[in-house]
């Protein structure tokens, strides 16, 4: 049976869960955030971003339970985590459909060697339309690099 899945509004009762998810260590490295995310200022930033609207913050759930989280900025950048007990089951696949459907068109960047890569190029036919060398740094990593990804009627067939 595939899961229910849904997308809401992020609300500050959800900045525990948040720092939770963005700081899994499994995920952590495909962020572009170099430290840990500290509850005050994760309660902040969401509180921020409900009066301003500008990070478009959710939480997906299955069956009303917080799975992951993700997030469409004024400028259509989106931004997708599972966490990954929760991965292998359609979660990610599902959210993407319900973003996609709301927002046509959608860009991010990715770093090079993200196995998320695979599932937007060849999941939601994403194209990617650039490549930035040494885009931010990571702690014990260095400079890594991106690649631009991008959906929308002119990228799909």
């Amino acid at each position: 049976m595939k899961p229910q899945v849904t997308l809401r509004p992020w609300e500050v009762t959800d900045a525990a869960f948040c720092c939770y998810t963005r700081n899994d260590p499994r995920l952590y490295r495909w962020f572009r955030q170099d430290e840990p995310i500290k509850l005050k200022d994760q309660k902040k930033f969401i509180a921020e971003d409900k009066l301003y609207d500008n990070y478009g913050g959710m939480v997906i759930e299955v069956n009303n339970k917080p799975v992951g989280l993700c997030a469409v900025k004024m400028d259509s950048e989106f931004s997708i985590a599972v966490l990954p007990e929760h991965q292998g089951k359609g979660i990610a696949k599902r959210a993407m459909q319900l973003l996609i459907k709301k927002h046509p068109y959608l860009w991010s960047e990715v770093f090079v060697g993200n196995p998320a890569l695979g599932f937007y190029l060849f999941k939601f036919g994403f194209k990617i339309t650039g490549v930035k060398e040494r885009a931010y740094y990571k702690k014990g990593v260095g400079l890594v690099d991106v690649v631009k990804i991008e959906h929308g009627p002119k990228y799909i067939k």
